[in-house]
């Protein structure tokens, strides 16, 4: 039996909503919203290898869908946030964008009529998760899940006491969650990335469903701190449950199917001007064009003299002429990304001497995620990454830094025995690129006063402008050096209201107040390795320093036995990372004075974080 999964939506605010400031007036029937699909808004869970891996495993690789809508209206009580949501579902948008992106979808239009539920979303940490362990779900020590004698339950096969906990109602297990908890959207997602889809390989140990459950339920809200210290989550969720009028959300009714909607008042929506660069001529264009258009060109490109191809000097001249579109020159702040082949760095770089003074940070992004469409070829092969940032250098120069950003594979994995990535593989990379784009700008809190600039490929930068819905722009191959524009809408978090800041959510851990943090014992079967700590109090002493230091981390020291790292950042807000003083791996909290910048250093601390993911809070003293 197909088990089918609609999407989980997000949709965000274009205008400015503080939340908690509800009022009790209903909404007029004279009240219109209008939505706008967000093709570019793509959710950075979406491109965690080890996640595209699993979801394929469990069935939810084709299943499981977040699409992001823009609303332009405010919708500060609930009773319009409801009525919002219904007008959603009757909207031209969704009649365009929903019957084709998630199977099932049908008969929704101006007389669709929706019933929902909402949900609460109080919980944003995994310690919910922690009760599994206590009633022997899960094994504490191993992670293993207790398994039991398979059965079928309402067309869910139940092959271990955890399924067994989270859907069968008739059994004891059922009341290890209670109704409070399951009405929680993080309970939510946990459920249906257990559950799987049509073809699921179950997992024996609950670890990968934990960090998957993490990972999506970061993408679908935002949360803030609070004057008080609290952790404070504005979103507010809903379950649709029937859709009325000749709608269907699913094409058969079974229990794994789902939709939720997400309001999000606290994300604003940033439309950026990107200049797309190809790169100049190189050697294996110039012995390409040798052949008629008929003939095969397969031996020039896996030919190893074409390894990682270089400019020709003809190449070197396009980029020379290649004058920046007015957009680029008359920026306030330029943003530079290319491949980490050597073609694209030195087009960039030459391309790049006209306006360095303009380089936003005074560096440049490199990274596998603008690469050509990989695969056999040679001339789309990559060194290590050790030689491709000493490429970098080599044609910037000492002044301009090389930000290294990808998966941070050391030797070339895209390389293999098939000819061509498939479209769905450099689909992933253009998701992921966009999301690179989207950290970029929240991590250095730019705004639309930034271009971005990305030199690569011709056969990359079709499926980037196939894939973000950008139809127009004619789709024909780029030529060497060929300029193109166009304005990418993006979701980006909110300037924090009045006492409240931005706080990533850091699982594990509690904000007691500005100067303290207390850690909780970690996730089920994870083991906590240690917490480095940046502070970065410019106007205090080395004695204050350390009273300060000790009154912040009290009671973290039982839990982590005696890991923490703190390191002072002093005046400059600089870590000398060629010392390795950051532990890869670990979570990392930013603590700063309030309105203190401490870009640099994020910067560096995730460019460092390894294979481990590095995660920040910013408190306030």
């Amino acid at each position: 039996m197909a088990m089918l999964s609609c999407p989980l939506m997000t949709i965000i605010t274009e205008v400015d909503v503080v939340p908690g400031q509800e009022g009790d007036e209903e909404p007029t029937a004279s009240k219109a919203y209008k939505f706008r699909f967000l093709p570019e808004a793509i959710p950075k869970c979406f491109g965690d290898r080890q996640l595209q891996a699993d979801f394929k495993k469990w069935g939810l690789d084709q299943d499981m869908v977040i699409l992001r809508f823009l609303y332009d209206s405010p919708a500060d009580t609930e009773s319009e946030r409801q009525f919002m949501v219904q007008e959603f579902f009757k909207s031209a948008e969704a009649q365009r964008i929903l019957p084709h992106a998630c199977r099932g979808v049908s008969g929704i239009g101006p007389g669709t009529k929706v019933e929902m539920e909402q949900l609460t979303v109080k919980h944003t940490d995994m310690s919910i998760f922690h009760v599994l362990t206590e009633k022997r779900i899960v094994n504490a020590a191993t992670g293993r899940i207790q398994g039991r004698f398979e059965e079928d339950w309402e067309g869910i096969p139940l092959y271990d006491t955890l399924r067994e906990a989270l859907v069968c109602e008739e059994s004891e297990l059922y009341e290890t969650f209670p109704e409070t908890i399951r009405q929680e959207l993080l309970f939510k997602v946990f459920l249906h990335v257990v559950i799987g889809g049509a073809s699921n390989q179950y997992e024996e140990i609950v670890t990968p469903y934990i960090e998957h459950t993490k990972k999506i339920f970061k993408d679908l809200v935002s949360v803030r701190l609070g004057p008080d210290g609290s952790i404070v989550c504005p979103c507010k969720a809903y379950k649709i449950t029937t859709l009325c009028g000749g709608a269907k959300l699913h094409s058969i009714d079974h229990p794994s199917n789902y939709c939720y909607v997400v309001v999000d008042p606290t994300t604003r929506h940033l439309t950026l001007c990107v200049y797309f660069l190809r790169h100049g001529e190189a050697t294996h264009n110039v012995a390409s064009r040798t052949r008629p258009a008929n003939v095969s060109r397969e031996d020039i490109f896996t030919d190893p003299c074409y390894e990682d191809a270089a400019l020709t000097e003809f190449g070197r001249q396009q980029a020379r002429e290649a004058e920046a579109p007015e957009g680029v020159r008359s920026a306030k702040k330029v943003r530079l990304i290319c491949s980490t082949l050597r073609r694209t760095i030195e087009t960039a770089a030459i391309v790049s001497e006209q306006w360095r003074d303009l380089l936003a940070g005074r560096s440049v992004i490199v990274t596998d995620w603008a690469r050509e469409q990989c695969g056999l070829h040679t001339c789309d092969t990559r060194p290590s990454l050790a030689q491709v940032e000493a490429n970098a250098r080599e044609f910037f120069g000492p002044d301009i830094g090389i930000e290294m950003k990808g998966d941070g594979h050391e030797e070339d994995v895209m390389t293999s025995a098939h000819p061509r990535e498939t479209r769905q593989e450099v689909d992933q990379r253009v998701r992921n690129l966009v999301a690179l784009i989207r950290e970029d700008l929240d991590e250095n809190q730019w705004g639309d006063d930034v271009v971005y600039v990305i030199v690569s490929h011709a056969s990359f930068l079709r499926h980037f402008f196939s894939l973000l819905d950008l139809y127009d722009i004619e789709l024909r191959r780029m030529r060497n050096c060929e300029w193109r524009s166009e304005r990418l809408s993006l979701a980006v978090p909110r300037e924090s209201p009045s006492g409240m800041m931005t706080c990533p959510i850091i699982d594990g851990c509690e904000v007691v107040n500005r100067t303290h943090l207390r850690v909780h014992r970690p996730d089920v079967c994870t083991p906590v390795s240690g917490i480095t700590v940046a502070l970065h109090p410019a106007d205090r002493d080395e004695a204050d320093l350390k009273e300060w230091v000790d009154r912040w981390s009290k009671g973290a020291k039982d839990v982590i036995d005696g890991a923490l790292s703190v390191k002072h950042v002093g005046d400059t807000g600089r870590f000398d990372i060629s010392k390795k003083e950051l532990v890869h791996g670990r979570p990392v909290a930013l603590i700063s004075r309030k309105g203190e910048k401490v870009d640099v250093l994020q910067r560096q601390l995730v460019s460092e974080g390894g294979s481990g993911e590095v995660t920040w809070v910013e408190l306030t003293y």
